[in-house]
C-alpha cells in the first residue's frame, strides 16, 4: 500500500506545481476555498472513517452475510451522497457565504461567484470520492491493498492531464483546476471498481436498511465520520480565519498541507489502514498481548521514518519549497512563508501521525465515542487560539502555530483516554526509541542546514536540482548508516526486509 501511496503523492506533487507555476495567487486561493468541501469528504472517507468502522464488522461475519450488508452499504452510501451532490449545487453559495470572511469573499464580488462556480463544479467528487471510498473499504477488508493506495495516483494523473491541455478548451483558461478535480476523481473511482469486479466483489443495489449488520456499521461508522469531521471542520475554520487575512495565505497553507500529507500518508496512514485489520483479529480474539504488540511495532515504525521528515522539515524546508514549487508565478516571498508553515508542520507530522496510528484502535476495541470528543474538544480550543493569534503579527503562521499545538494536545489526550478506558497501553519502551535517534538525527540536521545555503543559491536551476536531490540523498544516507551503526531494530530491520526483495535466493 505504502508504494501505491508514494506513487499517488508524487503524482500529487507535479499536480500542485502545474496549479501553482501556471496560476495567480488570487486564483489559487480560490481553488483552494471551492476544493476545501469536497476534499472534505475525501479525507472523512478516503483516509479512514469508513473503513474503521466497516472492516472489522465485515470480517466478523460469514460470507453470505457480508455480500449483504455491502450491497446495503453500497446503497445506502449510493443514495445519500448523489442526494448530498444535488443539494451542494442548489445551496452552494450560502455554503461558501459560511466558510469564507473578509472584502474579497463578499457575496456579489468577482471572487465570491467565481469559488462558487468552482465549488458546485467540484461538489461531484463528492459522489465519487464515496464510491472509491466504499471499494477501498471492501477491498481492504479482502486484503487487497495495494490497488486502494494506487487509485488516488489515477486522480491526480486525471487532473494532470487536464492541466496539460491547451487553454482554448476551456472557456476561461482557469475553469480546468475544477473540472480536473471531477475528472480524476472518476478515474479513481474506477480504478477501485475494476478491481471489485475482477475479485468478483461488485455490490448490487440493496434497500433493506433495516439489517441489524448494516445498522450496527452505520452505528460505528457516524460516530468514526464525526470524529475525524470535527478534526477536518479545522480546515474549514483555517479558511474563515485566514480569507480575512492579506492573499496569498489560504495558497501557502495548502502547499504545506500537501508536503505535510506526502510523509504522513505514506508512513502513517498506511500503517493505520493495515494495522486496524491485525488490532481487530487481536481484539476479536482477546489476545491483549498482540493488540499492544502490533500498536508498539507500528509505532516504533512511524517514529524511525517520520523523525528524520520532520527535522527536513525544520532544517531544510526552503530548499524543499523552493524546488518543487520555485517555478513560474510563486515568488519568493510564498516560497519562504510556505517553508516557515513546514517547520511548523514537524510538529504536526509527528503528533498527527502518532494519533492516526492510536485511534484505529480505539475503533478495533469497539470504542467509537472517545475519539470524537477528543476532536470536538481540540476544535473548539482551536478557534480560539488560532483566531487569537492570527490577530497579531504573526498572522497566517498563528493558525498553523495553533494547529501544532492542538495536534500535542489530541494525542495527549487520546492516549491518556486508551489507558483509562480500553487497557494499561504501554508505549515507553518505543518512545525510548527516540533516544537512539538523537545522535544520528542531529548529525543528519546539521548537515541539511549547512548545505541548504548551496541549494538556494545555485546559479540555475538545474544546478538547484541537482544539488538539493544530492544534499537530501546525503542527508537520508548519514541517518540510515548511523542507525544501522548503532543498531537501531528499525533499522535492521528495514534493511534485511530490503535484502529479500533484492536477493531473495541469498536468504
Amino acid at each position: 500500500m505504502s508504494l501505491g501511496t508514494l506513487i499517488s503523492r508524487v503524482f500529487g506533487l507535479i499536480r500542485d506545481v502545474l496549479i501553482m507555476s501556471g496560476f495567480d495567487k488570487a486564483f489559487t486561493d480560490l481553488f483552494v476555498v471551492a476544493f476545501r468541501l469536497p476534499n472534505l469528504f475525501r479525507r472523512l472517507l478516503g483516509e479512514g472513517a469508513l473503513a474503521v468502522s466497516f472492516v472489522p464488522t465485515y470480517l466478523s461475519l460469514d460470507e453470505k452475510k457480508r455480500k449483504d450488508v455491502a450491497h446495503i452499504m453500497f446503497t445506502f452510501l449510493t443514495v445519500l451522497t448523489a442526494s448530498l451532490v444535488v443539494l451542494g449545487v442548489i445551496y452552494m453559495e450560502q455554503v461558501v457565504g459560511l466558510i469564507t470572511s473578509g472584502e474579497r469573499f463578499s457575496p456579489g464580488s468577482g471572487s465570491f461567484d467565481i469559488a462558487v462556480f468552482y465549488a458546485r463544479v467540484m461538489f461531484v467528487y463528492l459522489f465519487l470520492v464515496t464510491q472509491f471510498a466504499f471499494f477501498m473499504s471492501l477491498l481492504n477488508a479482502n486484503k487487497e491493498f495495494f490497488i486502494p493506495g494506487l487509485a488516488p495516483a489515477f486522480f491526480n494523473l486525471g487532473f494532470i492531464l487536464l492541466l496539460l491541455l491547451p487553454t482554448e478548451s476551456f472557456f476561461v483558461s482557469n475553469d480546468v483546476m475544477a473540472f480536473g478535480v471531477v475528472f480524476g476523481g472518476g478515474l479513481q473511482a474506477g480504478c477501485v471498481l475494476i478491481k471489485a469486479w475482477k475479485m468478483k466483489l461488485l455490490p448490487k443495489f440493496n434497500f433493506s436498511f433495516r439489517n441489524s449488520q448494516f445498522l450496527k456499521i452505520l452505528l460505528k461508522t457516524l460516530p468514526a465520520i464525526a470524529g475525524l469531521g470535527i478534526a477536518q471542520l479545522m480546515g474549514l475554520v483555517n479558511i474563515k480565519i485566514v480569507s480575512g487575512l492579506e492573499g496569498g495565505g489560504l495558497s501557502a497553507i495548502y502547499l504545506g498541507d500537501r508536503l505535510l500529507e506526502l510523509p504522513q500518508s505514506l508512513i502513517a496512514i498506511s500503517l493505520g489502514t493495515v494495522l486496524l485489520t491485525q488490532l481487530s483479529g487481536s481484539w476479536a480474539k482477546s489476545n491483549t498481548l498482540k493488540f499492544e504488540q502490533d500498536m508498539n511495532s507500528a509505532l516504533r515504525i512511524f517514529l524511525f521514518l517520520a523523525l528524520p521528515c520532520a527535522c527536513a522539515f525544520i532544517f531544510y524546508s526552503q530548499a524543499l519549497i523552493s524546488l518543487i514549487f520555485g517555478y513560474g508565478k510563486l515568488d519568493g516571498e510564498s516560497i519562504f512563508l510556505v517553508s516557515q508553515i513546514l517547520q511548523f508542520y514537524s510538529v504536526v507530522l509527528i503528533f498527527n501521525g502518532m494519533n492516526k496510528i492510536l485511534i484505529p484502535s480505539f475503533f478495533a476495541a469497539h470504542n467509537t465515542w472517545f475519539p470524537p470528543l477528543t476532536s470536538f474538544i481540540v476544535l473548539s480550543l482551536h478557534c480560539v487560539l488560532a483566531y487569537v493569534l492570527s490577530q497579531t503579527q504573526m498572522g497566517v503562521l498563528g493558525v498553523v502555530a495553533s494547529m501544532a499545538v492542538m495536534s500535542c494536545l489530541s494525542f495527549s489526550i487520546n492516549f491518556i483516554g486508551f489507558r483509562s478506558l480500553i487497557f494499561k497501553l504501554k508505549i515507553l519502551e518505543s518512545l525510548k526509541m527516540i533516544y537512539k535517534l538523537l545522535l544520528p538525527l542531529m548529525v543528519m540536521s546539521f548537515f541539511l542546514y549547512s548545505v541548504q545555503f548551496y541549494s538556494l543559491e545555485s546559479s540555475s536551476k538545474m544546478i538547484e536540482i541537482i544539488t538539493t536531490f544530492l544534499s537530501v540523498g546525503a542527508g537520508a544516507s548519514i541517518y540510515f548508516a548511523l542507525t544501522y551503526f548503532l543498531k537501531v531494530p528499525e533499522c535492521l530491520k528495514f534493511f534485511q526486509g530490503l535484502k529479500s526483495k533484492l536477493f531473495p535466493r541469498a536468504l
